[in-house]
């Protein structure tokens, strides 16, 4: 199952740009990833469109390779789980902290295959009013650190361009109700 995440992540490289992503620095106890979007809808539609994450998720970022077997509880403690239709099932990442006045969520976790290296993470997610009144601006942040024999540094290109992928999503969703 590893494996087979990280050749998607591997595979997908090149495919879609986000409209600004930048690894902000790397090394092989980990990396930070900063993803940035204008929204072309107000921020508490952009945001509550974030939380409606199985509808925008890309399946190929998933165990299944179905986000419909996606779940996200937006309160603290809440699981971005998926189940397996064999039974069982992944928690990606948990919400440790939300605040929908404010339009943030943090997550911790490790996604794909940073979980099954003991990496963890805090990726939080703002959405602010667009500074010219018009739609909105979402701020992704994803912290990494933890331990890799090859170094996490190793990672840090192919999570950001997944995380890319997703931010593309998200805002095709948020701005036309499909991904």
């Amino acid at each position: 199952m590893f494996r087979r995440v990280l050749a998607g992540l591997a595979l997908s490289l090149g495919l879609i740009a986000p409209a600004h992503a930048e690894v902000l620095d790397e090394g092989p106890g980990g990396f930070t990833l900063r993803h940035q979007a204008a929204i072309a809808a107000p921020a508490p539609e952009a945001f509550a469109a974030f939380l409606a994450l199985p509808s925008w998720w890309d399946p190929d970022h998933t165990y299944t390779g179905d986000a419909s077997a996606l779940s996200l509880s937006p309160t603290v403690g809440g699981c971005w789980c998926e189940t397996f239709p064999e039974g069982g099932g992944v928690e990606h990442m948990r919400v440790a902290y939300i605040s929908p006045d404010q339009r943030t969520v943090r997550f911790v976790g490790g996604l794909g295959p940073l979980q099954g290296l003991g990496a963890s993470g805090a990726m939080t997610l703002m959405v602010r009013p667009a500074a010219d009144g018009q739609g909105s601006e979402a701020l992704l942040t994803y912290i990494v650190t933890g331990y890799s024999a090859a170094g996490l540094d190793q990672l840090a290109g192919p999570v950001d361009f997944v995380l890319g992928q997703a931010m593309a999503r998200y805002v095709a969703f948020a701005e036309t109700g499909a991904p």
